[in-house]
């Protein structure tokens, strides 16, 4: 082991470290010496790039105390030009040599090697990441911004500070080009440090040659995510421009990014309501670096925005534009070419999905891609889509391909090996059998007595649980699904549903599921009444829908009443987040599905207080039908139906005109949205890209385009 903690040069450090042995990463285990003088306190990341550790350093009596100790292992990640990870933190020991006397960055306490692997070690400062604070207040802070109250004027002075620590940096001709929300610890008394300087340049030494690559997503200009040529300001200004829409919109910078020219202006107004604030951003972000302002402008502006606010001063708006519904079919039309291109289409395998249940994540823009069979997650929910889409005149013919290699997918998955298949709607056979009888209703495919024969036995097996996602209650959806084409058999098996929901339903209108008695729409008792109610309007089951209103008793039992809302908690006390899946807008669905059908004014008025939770409250991060505003958008548009107040509509209005202005072009592909925290877009229907686009297109034609179920 060699202790470096007097200067060294880059060439020395490199020089030794080539004649050490490479044993490759050390344990980052609780209690581990590393080095001489360190112990792991824990694990801060560990990645194929590199491993951060905090850990407690004793040199002496008297200095002593915790650090942070970046790994760097022989060979790991290299680049086109043979450098690896010890390059790029033997940089960064250089440049803290340079900054750390002149701005607020982690002070360098020395550096050593063992086993061939270089370890940086430097000052832990004390403080959260500017995004764990965007991430803790959500949309409230984008309130504060706009309000411009004391919370919003604080952060406000953090992005002045973290101006001026970028412009320090470029007076001593240092290019931070990894400038993200992570990348900012706000300290104790609000002063705000500037960490992780691994793939800085110098203009002056204009060193690294080449510059190291890349950077993160979101944050990249053009000309740097390209390496397109070399580095200067202007990549920094681009990232700060994303980090300040970032701030304003509470939404991640990399769903923010890869936008047309001609929408940049569209997308920035949208979500930063004050002018100036949003032209400066919008010459940040501009694809051309010689059309981006200067720091000095944009410290201005946002100086100037802090002064007027200190004075009550009246600012002008920015001029928001909205989606017309003739631009949001344009869109829909668009995005077929994406489903029959490689973004989302593999040449030889078609859709994919990402891997479930993957633990460790990929490194950040990687992402390890599945092919799926099912309706939630798999091929079968984006030919849903396009079959709905089909009926309602978009041309589909460029998703050809993908249709094709979808088709023989499922075949193989749900035909041919149907006995090792799931069971159920979401995830099963059950799923197959409702998107294939919408196939063959709205033309993607042509009726046959083979198709017909592979529906019944899709529809064959029977789930030994009652919820909607994967037990009897979705099973009864898929055969309502299939009622016409299999008239005698569907009939025979929805009564032998309807029976055993009944016979297992509880004195007080609940039902168990296991130790559990749930609530929600997928997982829960609204799934299940939702079936109840839709099976007895359809077929005049009185049974069912007496069922299906003691069940309602039981939610409305259940429920939290405070005024005008109403919410629900699960079996741990704790309150339903605000979700289709498994949260209380799935059981406004129901309450509403219930007052449209009996009429019930007790029915309307719980669907109104449930619609009132949260309601100003939307969340752009997740724009899914699971989890995000796609599901809530459903909601809102069967609540314009069904209690006919033009309210209702407003607020779908609202997550659509979101939905729209998050939309983002590939270059050759065409339009997509990251819907979760997906590192590329998938297109399956219940978490990806097609279950948005069947909501737009249900938002544009709401007269005859019904709720995915």
């Amino acid at each position: 082991m060699i202790d470096n903690n007097r200067n060294t040069t880059v060439e020395e450090i490199i020089d030794t470290a080539e004649k050490s042995t490479f044993k490759g990463k050390a344990e980052k285990k609780a209690g581990k010496r590393i080095g001489y003088n360190y112990i792991i306190i824990k694990s801060l990341k560990e990645s194929q790039k590199n491993d951060v550790v905090k850990c407690f350093y004793i040199k002496s009596l008297f200095d002593f105390g915790t650090c942070v100790i970046k790994e760097g292992t022989y060979g790991d990640t290299k680049d086109a030009y043979g450098r690896d990870i010890r390059d790029r933190l033997i940089w960064q020991r250089e440049l803290h040599e340079l900054l750390q006397n002149n701005l607020r960055i982690p002070r360098l306490l020395g550096s050593f090697e063992e086993n061939g692997n270089y370890y940086l070690v430097i000052e832990r400062i004390k403080g959260s990441p500017l995004g764990k604070i965007l991430k803790k207040g959500k949309r409230q802070l984008r309130t504060d911004l706009i309000n411009k109250t004391k919370r919003g004027l604080q952060f406000i002075d953090y992005l002045i500070q973290i101006y001026k620590l970028i412009q320090r940096m470029h007076n001593f001709g240092i290019i931070h080009r990894d400038i993200t929300v992570n990348n900012f610890i706000i300290m104790p008394g609000g002063r705000v440090a500037v960490i992780d300087l691994e793939l800085s340049y110098s203009m002056t030494l204009q060193y690294p040659s080449p510059p190291f690559l890349l950077g993160t997503r979101g944050y990249m200009s053009p000309e740097q995510e390209n390496a397109s040529q070399n580095p200067s300001e202007k990549e920094d200004i681009y990232s700060l421009g994303m980090l300040t829409l970032q701030s304003w919109a509470g939404i991640s910078a990399y769903k923010l990014n890869d936008v047309k020219l001609e929408d940049i202006t569209r997308k920035v107004s949208y979500f930063i309501p004050d002018k100036r604030i949003a032209e400066i951003v919008t010459k940040c972000i501009h694809p051309d670096p010689e059309e981006r302002p200067n720091i000095n402008n944009l410290l201005e502006t946002i100086a100037e925005y802090k002064n007027d606010a200190k004075k009550n001063i009246i600012r002008p708006s920015s001029i928001k534009k909205s989606y017309t519904k003739e631009e949001i079919i344009l869109t829909v039309q668009e995005s077929i070419s994406t489903f029959g291109s490689t973004l989302l289409c593999n040449k030889e395998k078609g859709w994919f999905s990402e891997i479930k249940n993957k633990k460790p994540k990929p490194e950040k823009d990687k992402m390890e891609k599945a092919w799926y069979g099912s309706f939630s997650i798999g091929v079968a929910g984006i030919i849903y889509f396009l079959s709905i889409a089909k009926k309602a005149g978009i041309d589909i013919s460029k998703a050809e391909y993908g249709i094709q290699k979808a088709w023989e997918l499922i075949y193989e998955k749900y035909n041919k090996n149907i006995d090792k298949s799931g069971i159920g709607l979401l995830n099963g056979s059950d799923g197959i059998a409702f998107v294939l009888s919408h196939a063959l209703k709205n033309g993607l495919l042509s009726w046959s007595s083979e198709h017909i024969e592979w529906m019944e036995r899709l529809l064959s097996r029977e789930s030994t649980t009652l919820i909607l996602s994967s037990g009897l209650s979705g099973q009864g959806i898929a055969n309502l699904a299939c009622q016409e084409f299999l008239p005698a058999q569907v009939q025979e098996k929805l009564k032998k549903i309807t029976t055993k929901i009944i016979e297992n339903q509880q004195s007080d209108g609940g039902w168990s599921y296991g130790k559990r008695r749930t609530k929600g729409f997928n997982n829960g008792a609204a799934g299940v009444i939702y079936f109840l109610i839709e099976v007895g309007k359809l077929n005049n089951n009185t049974e069912a829908l007496k069922a299906a209103k003691n069940g309602l008793k039981w939610l409305i039992s259940q429920a939290k009443n405070q005024g005008e809302t109403c919410y629900w908690v699960n079996s741990k006390g704790k309150t339903y987040s605000n979700l289709w899946s498994e949260g209380v807008i799935g059981i406004s669905f129901t309450f509403l599905k219930a007052f449209e059908y009996f009429q019930d004014p007790i029915y309307r008025q719980y669907a109104i207080n449930s619609l009132n939770f949260q309601l100003e409250e939307q969340h752009p991060e997740f724009l899914n039908q699971m989890t995000g505003l796609v599901g809530k958008g459903h909601v809102y548009l069967e609540a314009f139906l069904i209690l006919k107040e033009e309210k209702w509509l407003t607020y779908a209005d609202k997550i659509t005109q979101t939905i729209m202005h998050l939309k983002k072009t590939h270059p050759l592909h065409g339009p997509y949205w990251l819907t979760e925290d997906e590192r590329q877009p998938v297109g399956n229907f219940f978490k990806g890209i097609s279950g948005l686009l069947y909501y737009l297109l249900r938002y544009c034609d709401i007269a005859n385009i019904k709720p995915p179920f």
